[in-house]
């Protein structure tokens, strides 16, 4: 799939804005969507529409991102198998 396809898999910004502004922090909803941008989302999306996101949904993102690059690093150093 290339990043073209991937990317009209992804929530528009209005939707996240409006997920954010009418759920409260620990709404499952939220969650969804996070797991969903940062599976399909490239870094030209984030600098495209960054700046008219939901702080919220920021800080979120970037955590998910990093709960990702943290359980790859594990994996990738588990020689056991």
């Amino acid at each position: 799939m290339d990043l073209k396809d991937r990317e009209s898999l992804a929530p528009t910004p209005q939707v996240i804005r409006m997920v954010y502004d009418n759920t409260p922090t620990n709404c499952v909803l939220r969650k969804v969507l996070v797991d969903c941008m940062v599976a399909v989302l490239r870094p030209s999306w984030l600098k495209r529409y960054g700046a008219n996101m939901s702080p919220e949904f920021l800080y979120d993102f970037a955590l998910a991102n990093m709960e990702v690059v943290e359980e790859k690093s594990t994996w990738d150093s588990d020689k056991s198998f």
